[in-house]
């Protein structure tokens, strides 16, 4: 994982903490970028250093439901991450302690996102899964929207946008 400054593109800082093809993107919430990739960690690293901070930058690391292709989500206290095949994980944001995890039995592309007091994730034939955000696993709610869908919710102004296989949605008023 590699820092850049955007206005020269020198290099900030890098931590060794990922392998292989990297699909997920990082994340930065509550002072902490959390980095993640199957067959490697999710690293929770302090971004204020330079150089090679893998010894002294990362604060924490977790190797268990580890994504091939979705992102993180994460709202400062908790981390929830989606496998392809299924695997929900949830981890405190704090300290890398696995708090939970459920399979779900879906095939998923979509990444979570998190509004409010719930986790929103898509699995492969089309079905939003709503789970509570917090330290037990809850599925609130599913919903489905009609036709297989790979992409992540979109949340604005009270809308959501979602990209089908065939069709956007917008749902909301």
């Amino acid at each position: 994982m590699i820092a850049y400054v955007p206005a020269t593109g020198a290099e900030r800082w890098r931590a060794e903490c990922l392998g292989g093809d990297v699909a997920p993107t990082p994340v930065f919430v509550g002072g902490l970028v959390y980095a993640c990739n199957v067959g490697a960690y999710l690293s929770a690293i302090r971004p204020g250093g330079t150089g090679d901070v893998t010894k002294s930058g990362i604060a924490w690391q977790a190797m268990d439901g580890l994504p091939d292709m979705t992102s993180p989500a994460s709202d400062g206290e908790l981390i929830n991450l989606v496998t392809s095949d299924g695997t929900v994980t949830c981890y405190d944001a704090a300290s890398g302690a696995k708090v939970w995890e459920q399979y779900l039995e879906k095939q998923f592309r979509s990444s979570p996102t998190i509004v409010g007091k719930r986790v929103y994730v898509m699995d492969t034939e089309g079905v939003m899964h709503i789970l509570e955000a917090g330290r037990a696993f809850r599925e609130v709610a599913t919903a489905p929207l009609g036709e297989p869908a790979n992409t992540s919710p979109a949340f604005v102004g009270g809308r959501v946008y979602i990209r089908g296989k065939k069709n956007l949605y917008c749902i909301g008023k």
